[in-house]
């Protein structure tokens, strides 16, 4: 720690290097929060982000992670609805784990109708997967 000195008025001041404290690295809000968040496992957080720094530039990491973090929601509620919440939200422009989401909503969709005798369930299944692996065992 320097002492303070004291100048005489209208006199000359000698400074070298040593007098200058580098400041400190100027962190914006948008930098701070994404420190913050980039860890986290939360989808709304990384929402939060998204809305309240539209022109980030963490925008693409932030979207890429609430991408990830959606996709493993589905993944482990194992349930129809998660995936089918994940595609209809990664349709377009189409996330990276769309064709897997798919195929699981038709693998789940196929497993509820698979051994029922109902006809129009059957009919139903096969009106909404006109193509794929599970259409052809309908």
């Amino acid at each position: 720690m320097q002492t303070p000195r004291s100048f005489k008025a209208n006199a000359t001041v000698v400074l070298n290097r040593a007098d200058f404290k580098q400041p400190a690295p100027a962190t914006s809000e948008e930098q701070v929060a994404w420190n913050r968040i980039s860890n986290t496992g939360d989808p709304a957080v990384v929402e939060e982000f998204v809305r309240r720094y539209p022109n980030s530039s963490f925008r693409l990491q932030a979207e890429s992670k609430l991408e990830a973090l959606n996709w493993a929601k589905a993944g482990n509620s194992g349930s129809l609805r998660g995936y089918q919440e994940y595609a209809a939200r990664y349709t377009s422009p189409p996330g990276p784990h769309l064709p897997a989401a798919l195929a699981e909503i038709s693998r789940l969709e196929w497993e509820a109708v698979q051994n029922t005798t109902d006809p129009l369930q059957v009919k139903r299944f096969l009106e909404q997967n006109p193509s794929g692996q599970y259409h052809d065992r309908g």
